[in-house]
């Protein structure tokens, strides 16, 4: 880690010299209102030794299933982590599905919860927050679950957990996604309403899913996918409020608390 932070920090600096360049040469890659500056490159350095970045721990009162086996339509097992209330009921479902391991989660430290790698590199224009049980791109069980939902969070075919090989953004791939939302329809837990949340590209994966005959799922909610591709950073926080769309009920107001019907 402390090799890292270091390689890092020598980026940062190269990063800075470069845009010194660059800028005074009119090539236009200084943002409006920021000067590539020593204040700049403090500012840079500090979000790599601290992140803007709180992390906080698992919160009482939610069931988590962990590698919970999903066999798709061809046999191969998919494996899923459920967070679900502790309270017996039919919830609605927000699905993500990935290549990037559900089970990287932020691992604890002496000085608590480390952040990802991305964030010490990822600008933050403020400061975020998520539970520990929240892995890249993802949306927040922490956050869902109080509020009467259902997180299910998917390893795709090939990927860490789950049997297979990987076909990324393809017709392979979108009917894997699928049969999990059918699978998630009809669990006892479930209420039949499944939706899809998630950034970059657990949003870009849903279209393809958007386009199948859905029996169960309800329209998803992409939060910046291709936009991810042109220099606009995932913002998890803001996209996660999106989720309740996708299950078919009212979106949360600003405060946190689900709309009232």
């Amino acid at each position: 880690m402390r090799r890292m932070v270091r390689w890092l920090a020598v980026l940062t600096l190269a990063l800075l010299l470069w845009r010194l360049v660059t800028g005074r040469r009119g090539g236009g890659l200084v943002m409006t209102g920021e000067r590539p500056d020593w204040r700049y490159a403090i500012g840079r350095l500090r979000g790599i030794v601290s992140p803007p970045v709180e992390i906080t721990p698992p919160p009482p009162g939610i069931r988590f299933e962990h590698d919970v086996e999903v066999a798709v339509s061809d046999g191969t097992i998919l494996r899923v982590n459920v967070f679900r209330p502790e309270s017996e009921g039919r919830y609605p479902v927000i699905m993500c599905a990935h290549p990037y391991g559900k089970d990287r989660l932020p691992k604890r430290g002496p000085l608590g919860y480390r952040p990802p790698p991305q964030y010490r590199w990822l600008r933050q224009p403020k400061p975020v927050t998520w539970s520990a049980w929240t892995s890249w791109e993802t949306p927040d069980p922490a956050y869902w679950v109080p509020r009467g939902y259902v997180v299910v969070n998917c390893d795709l075919r090939g990927f860490v957990t789950s049997e297979g090989r990987g076909n990324l953004l393809t017709e392979a791939e979108a009917r894997d996604i699928y049969d999990l939302i059918e699978w998630a329809g009809t669990q006892p837990w479930s209420n039949g309403k499944v939706g899809m949340n998630g950034v970059s590209y657990l949003a870009i994966s849903q279209y393809k899913v958007a386009a199948c005959a859905q029996r169960t799922s309800r329209p998803s909610a992409p939060g910046r996918g291709l936009a991810t591709f042109i220099g606009t950073s995932p913002a998890p926080a803001a996209s996660a409020r999106m989720g309740s769309y996708a299950c078919g009920v009212p979106a949360p107001s600003e405060g946190g608390a689900p709309a009232k019907t």
